[in-house]
């Protein structure tokens, strides 16, 4: 068997964030460290490097909304809407042939540039896994976190990838309705799980400048000597932003706690930029900010010109979530050149049911906001708040979104503290899910009247957070 490393050293990572692989440690570099470990694993052949002035080939049409997507991935693959893409991390299917291409290789390895803390033996696992099954599937993978371990992709899934232009629908990939730990899955093709990596949320590389510190105290450590201790390397540090720049809106949905506010609040323009200014951005490159809250963010006279100060502050990632009801053509492309994505609130499949749960007659709205997005190429993600009056539409919604626009995204109401009605919820599709806070370890949320806090549910006074830990 014939299985070939390939590293990609581009100047920008899959992330759209500057690489780093030739930042040094304990002087080497930190492909020169990748290197020397790949040389150590025997069952790899060759390796082969590309870089910007060594490839000037095709790459994937989509490679723009995949970097947006990724932007709400920085933990790794966890299936569900924000990465759905599950082999897109560092991989460029046209370079993968290539690799194919000059030294016949059966597998390909694609490992980040980053990987200074690649697990050698789990390495070792996953090609003797792939040797024993590479006739029955197509690629495998662990779900360790990104940069310990990757993925070998076999020469059909590369040919069908590049065949297909990367498109995800085309490539067998269906709603998992059972797992536990995904939202998807790809048919005829084996999953390579080590349990031990399951609960880790931190991602291996030095993909961002927080990653970057990461990895230098670790490897400060000689490495990781105890897999599980890697846990409480995840610190307590700010990666998302939500504002809410105004609290009107055009609905007056069931589970909405909206009804506790005032509505005539609004945030103005300078008072927006201050608190952009007061953001970290220099100190972290991976900064996400989104615009929602109580209110309708498209109400809002000025977004444009917010999105467009916050991005040009240096925020990494703009997200905007909405109802739907405001975002005709018109203002996708004043906000086109700055959202990085567009998550649609839909409540239901049918017209009546939609109505019972938002109280407004406005259900064509938020399918013509889809279009609007999608013609003027922004990502956007059509979601679904999933309650009893919608429980019956669930199914249907997601086969027919997800058809449309090759995403779809099932979700509770915005109450992660555990304060859920039993009369008004049922269980999430998939399986239920065990449901973390991390609002307090890496979120900020600035409201209208331009208060602060690291959770939603203060404002309301949930008590709840005491024992969600």
């Amino acid at each position: 068997m014939n299985i070939t490393a390939v590293i990609q050293c581009f100047d920008k990572n899959v992330l759209g964030t500057t690489q780093r692989w030739s930042e040094r440690i304990k002087g080497q570099s930190l492909l020169n460290i990748v290197i020397d470990k790949l040389e150590s694993i025997p069952e790899i052949t060759s390796i082969m490097s590309y870089a910007d002035g060594n490839w000037d080939g095709k790459d994937i049409s989509q490679r723009g909304k995949i970097i947006s997507s990724r932007k709400w991935s920085l933990e790794g693959w966890r299936g569900g809407a924000f990465s759905t893409m599950w082999f897109d991390e560092y991989c460029n299917p046209y370079i993968l042939q290539d690799a194919i291409n000059k030294t016949d290789a059966s597998g390909i390895l694609v490992i980040p540039a980053t990987a200074i803390l690649l697990d050698i033996e789990m390495t070792r696992k996953l090609i003797k896994f792939y040797e024993e099954h590479r006739l029955i599937s197509n690629y495998v993978f662990s779900q360790a976190p990104v940069g310990m371990t990757s993925i070998i992709y076999g020469r059909n899934i590369i040919e069908k990838m590049v065949k297909n232009d990367f498109t995800i629908k085309n490539l067998g990939i269906q709603y998992d309705r059972l797992s536990l730990d995904k939202d998807f899955i790809l048919f005829n093709n084996n999953l390579f799980v080590d349990k031990e990596f399951r609960c880790m949320k931190a991602r291996f590389t030095a993909d961002t400048k927080r990653g970057f510190k990461l990895i230098k105290k670790l490897y400060a450590l000689d490495g990781i000597k105890s897999y599980p201790k890697v846990k409480d390397w995840h610190e307590n540090q700010l990666r998302e932003i939500e504002i809410e720049v105004t609290q009107n809106c055009q609905l007056s949905c069931v589970m909405c706690q909206r009804k506790l506010k005032d509505h005539s609040l609004e945030m103005s323009l300078e008072a927006f930029k201050g608190h952009i200014d007061n953001l970290p951005i220099n100190k972290y490159d991976d900064l996400l900010l989104t615009f929602s809250g109580y209110g309708e963010p498209t109400l809002h006279p000025k977004l444009p010109e917010m999105m467009k100060y916050a991005k040009e502050k240096g925020i990494f990632g703009i997200h905007l979530s909405t109802n739907g009801i405001n975002l005709p053509e018109s203002l996708c492309e004043a906000i086109r050149p700055f959202v990085d994505i567009v998550t649609i609130s839909m409540f239901a499949f049918k017209a009546e049911t939609y109505q019972a749960v938002t109280g407004g007659d406005f259900y064509k709205y938020p399918q013509q906001a889809i279009m609007n997005c999608i013609k003027n190429d922004i990502l956007v993600i059509p979601e679904i708040i999933k309650m009893k009056e919608n429980n019956e539409e669930i199914e249907q919604w997601y086969d027919y979104w997800y058809d449309i626009t090759g995403w779809a995204s099932i979700k509770t109401f915005n109450d992660g503290c555990g304060a859920f009605s039993p009369g008004e919820v049922v269980s999430l599709l998939p399986a239920t899910r065990p449901l973390k806070c991390r609002h307090q370890r890496e979120m900020l949320y600035i409201w209208a009247d331009n208060t602060k806090t690291d959770c939603p549910q203060v404002l309301h006074n949930c008590e709840k957070c005491k024992n969600w830990m």
